[in-house]
């Protein structure tokens, strides 16, 4: 007799087991925030999410330039009017490095008037 209750409770088990992992996977899919999230196809900025003022990645992505050339616009002068800088300065904990920054941050509608000033001088 105690040959054949082992395998009895064992199956028995099983049937239980089975049966809450498959109330727990109907209780998971019927929530109400169950399914696959939203995953944006690209992080570029796209023209119609730029804002008024932007980072130097982000006013490059918006001019569709790669980061390089956008630079070199920067250093040889060719956006001054532009943008403003803000300057970052701070010493590391335990270090006697100073550590500087300078961010660039550009008004859309000064990059816009540059473009356009750029269009129409090739045009005429």
């Amino acid at each position: 007799m105690k040959d054949h209750l082992l395998p009895i409770s064992i199956l028995l088990s099983a049937v239980i087991i089975c049966a809450g992992m498959f109330s727990l996977s109907n209780t998971i899919q019927n929530r109400p925030f169950a399914g696959t999230p939203y995953i944006p196809s690209s992080l570029e900025v796209d023209i119609g999410q730029a804002r008024d003022y932007m980072t130097e990645y982000e006013a490059a992505s918006y001019l569709r330039m790669d980061d390089d050339r956008f630079h070199a616009h920067i250093t040889g002068g060719a956006l001054d009017g532009t943008f403003t800088t803000e300057s970052f300065v701070w010493q590391e904990p335990d270090s006697t490095a100073i550590m500087t920054k300078t961010i660039y941050i550009f008004a859309k509608s000064k990059l816009d008037e540059w473009m356009m000033e750029r269009i129409e001088t090739q045009n005429n």
